[in-house]
């Protein structure tokens, strides 16, 4: 409530996961993406996940684009791969061929190996 990040980026993952209380997507939604927008790299994993298959949210790749954005703008080697994918896949943002290779470059030089 008093818009301590790391405690916001917590609750998402409590909520999600229904720990100590049965899982409620919707409010972990709420305080992930309130965390990512404060620049939690997890809690902007996370909320991009959830956009993207629609999960506890409606489905918005626009919004998984700018969220995945975010964190692969961090360096995170698993948010490049899957900005990568975004481009190559035209998931909310234009396809674009070049941008996708060089996320994927920049994830492999990062240690990313694809699952």
């Amino acid at each position: 409530e008093n818009g301590n990040v790391p405690s916001m980026s917590a609750l998402g993952g409590f909520y999600y996961h229904g720990v100590g209380a049965p899982p409620d997507k919707a409010t972990a939604a709420k305080y992930w993406e309130a965390a990512a927008t404060a620049g939690d790299l997890h809690a902007q994993k996370n909320i991009a996940q959830m956009y993207l298959a629609g999960d506890g949210v409606p489905q918005d790749k626009s919004k998984f684009a700018h969220f995945i954005k975010l964190a692969a703008e961090r360096g995170d080697a698993e948010s490049l791969y899957n900005l990568g994918l975004a481009y190559e896949r035209g998931d909310g943002i234009p396809q674009n061929a070049e941008l996708a290779a060089q996320c994927f470059k920049k994830a492999a030089e990062l240690g990313f190996k694809q699952p």
